[in-house]
């Protein structure tokens, strides 16, 4: 059987430590798995602490911005091994494999996720493992659902006391129609063009507070759960506030990926009552839309792990950080200290504000 014994010191010479890792990669994937081994959780729990010890052990958990230090043919090794595990833990576990890696984030690389990521410099959410800040605004720009999503660099609030917040800003826009005036009133016009759809677009930033940053150790929900405690005591960005909030960020496009957004209805031909109608539907879709965002939110990063209580984020001390970044055998017990029951409970880590637009009709005209 595989274990962390054979893993390769990192003072070998790279290409060494690599073939050496690939080595132990090769063994430990042909013995966990056999189509004899059933992958239960307690075995993936095993495997997955193991494979990311290895990988950690290599430059394969690289800092924000930092270049991954592992040969591309380890990396396809890792990545493909994870895959492998993970759907045969599917079928044993009754969990998609989507669900599997969701909850394993904190103890597998980004670059080896369900869709491949990574972390940039002053940014809580991971993203798409092409994407670049823009340079002057750090701001990283993608699309998804034809809905424009932007993450800003995260930030401090001074008015903040005790909690981090990742906050998404939902906007949509209506169009405009020409319109024909009615013999019975208003509303009865037909309308006659209707002007182009803005797309919606949804802001994501992270704040933190003088008492919470983004390195301290995060209280409940993801960063509290069992898997992502394991992985951090391989490297403590898994149990950060930092990785908490980061979660809370990727909830918000990953859940436009899961649901259709609202289509706006209104068309030509429409009485102008009827057009008003229709934006006003499409409005309340989309409000409906974002609240629904931050209930999953909630349900996938908030309420899982150590929520009970909802204890607040831990600052992170000097030795809990050493203890953290040596730790390389079973993961140490969640750090809570003396009287923290008694604190005063922190407020939803994700808040989100929505611009509601009025209905813009331009004035008629004759067709």
């Amino acid at each position: 059987m595989p274990s962390q014994a054979g893993f390769p010191a990192r003072e070998r010479g790279q290409g060494e430590a690599d073939a050496l890792t690939m080595g132990f990669m090769r063994s430990s994937t042909d013995f966990w798995l056999d189509p004899h081994v059933r992958v239960d959780r307690a075995l993936l729990d095993q495997v997955l602490n193991d494979w990311y010890r290895a990988i950690a052990r290599q430059g394969g958990i690289p800092d924000p911005g930092s270049a991954l230090m592992i040969s591309p043919e380890l990396r396809a090794r890792y990545s493909a091994a994870v895959a492998d595990l993970l759907g045969r833990a599917a079928a044993a576990t009754g969990l998609s494999v989507a669900e599997l890696y969701g909850l394993n984030r904190g103890r597998i690389p980004p670059w080896a996720w369900h869709r491949r990521y990574h972390r940039v410099p002053g940014i809580a959410t991971p993203v798409p493992e092409m994407l670049r800040p823009a340079p002057g605004t750090g701001a990283v720009k993608f699309s998804v659902r034809g809905v424009l999503v932007t993450i800003l660099p995260d930030d401090f609030d001074p008015a903040m006391h005790g909690k981090a917040e990742t906050r998404s800003e939902w906007t949509w826009q209506l169009p405009g129609c020409h319109y024909d005036m009615g013999r019975d009133g208003d509303d009865s016009g037909l309308v006659t063009s209707v002007s182009a759809i803005i797309p919606p677009a949804i802001t994501i930033q992270t704040f933190y507070c003088r008492d919470v940053p983004p390195d301290a150790v995060a209280g409940y929900g993801r960063g509290s759960t069992k898997e992502d405690v394991a992985g951090a005591a391989v490297h403590p960005w898994s149990a950060s506030v930092a990785f908490h909030e980061g979660q809370h960020g990727m909830d918000c496009f990953e859940f436009l990926r899961q649901e259709p957004v609202p289509q706006f209805e209104g068309r030509v031909g429409m009485s102008l009552g009827q057009f008003r109608a229709a934006c006003e539907n499409y409005s309340q879709a989309w409000t409906l839309y974002q609240s629904r965002a931050g209930e999953f939110s909630e349900a996938r990063t908030d309420n899982v792990g150590a929520s009970r209580g909802r204890r607040p984020h831990l600052i992170m001390s000097q030795e809990l950080r050493r203890s953290a970044a040596a730790a390389t055998a079973s993961p140490p017990p969640a750090a809570t200290p003396a009287g923290a029951a008694a604190s005063p409970p922190p407020q939803p880590a994700v808040v989100s504000r929505v611009r509601r637009p009025s209905i813009p009709l331009r004035p008629p005209h004759s067709s």
